[in-house]
């Protein structure tokens, strides 16, 4: 009599075995799968955040340049100086987008450009207002500090920094010209003292600005 084809009791066992060992190397897989996804998102939010960081240094850099040209530009209305805004498009970063009055950087963050005279005995500023609309408040939370850290460059051209957020009072520091008298310098800010700063933004609300103002 022919011996019928097929699996042994040993064979069949092995199979056994096989099959949830691989069970076990596709929740493996699975495990490291979403640990690396999440990897990968923090260091393309890192990434993103370095390049908006640079952008708006080299953007500075040009504002400054030309500083003296913007107390020819005639004062709008409403806060907002629709003629600065225009002008400023001639050194605006490649990958930033002006709307009307508002620009928007490589993040989808807008901000508005005008010139203020707070204080009758402060000079006049140069200032923007940056709307962070990111919707994660870690995101907007380290945006926040890698502009404190950027800006310490500087701290000699600078006037003021304040966070706004609504039914919030403004955190201000100063630039080295205007930080005597007990009021925080910039070029002391520590990342503890940034990060508490900063921590008043948060995802659910988008009115919080960052304001930095340059005298001219």
């Amino acid at each position: 009599m022919k011996k019928r084809c097929g699996l042994g009791k040993k064979n069949r066992a092995e199979v056994g075995r096989s099959m949830i060992e691989m069970l076990g190397v596709l929740a493996i897989v699975g495990i490291l799968s979403v640990g690396g996804i999440s990897a990968f998102q923090k260091a393309m939010i890192k990434h993103k955040t370095n390049q908006v960081t640079e952008e708006l240094s080299g953007f500075i850099n040009e504002l400054l340049r030309y500083s003296k040209d913007w107390k020819r530009v005639s004062p709008g209305t409403g806060g907002v100086n629709n003629d600065i805004s225009l002008a400023l498009d001639f050194i605006l970063p490649a990958k930033w987008e002006r709307k009307g009055s508002q620009i928007y950087d490589s993040m989808g963050n807008r901000f508005y450009v005008q010139r203020r005279r707070d204080v009758p005995s402060h000079p006049e500023t140069l200032s923007f207002s940056y709307r962070f609309l990111e919707r994660d408040t870690n995101t907007k939370i380290n945006l926040c500090m890698a502009y404190y850290d950027m800006l310490k460059l500087y701290a000699d051209s600078v006037s003021e920094i304040w966070l706004w957020r609504k039914g919030q009072e403004h955190i201000k520091v100063y630039g080295n010209a205007y930080c005597a008298g007990g009021k925080k310098c910039l070029k002391d800010l520590t990342l503890s003292e940034m990060r508490a700063n900063c921590s008043v933004f948060s995802a659910e609300d988008e009115d919080c600005s960052f304001f930095i103002a340059f005298p001219i």
